[in-house]
């Protein structure tokens, strides 16, 4: 199963005691147990996983609404209660910088439980999604171009292998890309019967004579071997010796 994290925030997340991080924009194929753990527990926070046939964007558009609504939640939770120890008199309790930092990202303000303050116009607000959004596609489409580069290298990779920004990309064309392997082209026969004119009517002193000029040539390797056998049959029945070249 493949998890997306199309949020602008890089997510930890530990599993069978193996500790990884989700960065802004990264995909992962993971196993559907490690998976479902991860989703089932930051799935609140924009994570989401990716299908067969999903659109990213549409994808990417729902992790940036559900990791707003969820950030949005913290800081009204933190306002209430808070207003609470007010009502209460009790000590106020101070926001943990990530819950700040988050709040400010977001464009509202820490304060009471029945309202969240816009602190930037709606214009400047939508500057700030749009960033978040191609802060996300900008880090995909760099491990894509890093994939891709990984590819090209390695000529073909099967789907299997491939990476979860490769899978994605091929889901949407409905097919894998398969590189045409061409077959390899057809070798021309030798024509032996010119070879085998030259030393087929020699006498033994003129055969002998033949085979030792043209040594190098009947032990190169694209010497026919049918022909470097007939060689060295008449070698042995003319002249009777140690036939001068090795046999293969």
């Amino acid at each position: 199963m493949i998890v997306a994290n199309y949020t602008p925030d890089p997510i930890s997340y530990t599993h069978a005691g193996i500790s990884a991080v989700l960065e802004p924009g990264q995909l992962k194929d993971l196993d559907d147990n490690k998976a479902k753990f991860i989703l089932n527990k930051y799935d609140r926070r924009g994570l989401v996983a990716l299908k067969f046939g999903d659109d990213p964007e549409v994808k990417r558009q729902e992790a940036m609404e559900t990791y707003k609504r969820f950030w949005t939640r913290q800081v009204v939770l933190y306002n209430q209660d808070n207003e609470r120890r007010k009502n209460t008199q009790r000590e106020y309790t101070e926001p943990t910088p990530e819950l700040v930092a988050h709040a400010k990202k977001l464009g509202i303000e820490l304060v009471g439980p029945w309202t969240v303050k816009q602190t930037e116009s709606g214009a400047v607000q939508a500057l700030r999604d749009e960033n978040a959004t191609l802060k996300s596609q900008l880090t995909l489409l760099s491990e894509q171009i890093t994939e891709l580069a990984k590819a090209m290298k390695a000529r073909e990779v099967p789907f299997e292998l491939r990476s979860p920004a490769e899978k994605v990309l091929l889901t949407q064309r409905g097919a894998e890309s398969q590189t045409e392997v061409k077959p390899p082209a057809p070798v021309a026969p030798i024509d032996t019967k010119p070879l085998i004119a030259e030393f087929q009517m020699l006498t033994r002193e003129k055969f002998g004579e033949w085979v030792m000029l043209n040594i190098d040539r009947i032990q190169a390797n694209d010497y026919p071997p049918d022909v470097r056998l007939m060689i060295e049959d008449k070698w042995e029945r003319l002249v009777k010796g140690e036939f001068p070249i090795p046999k293969a």
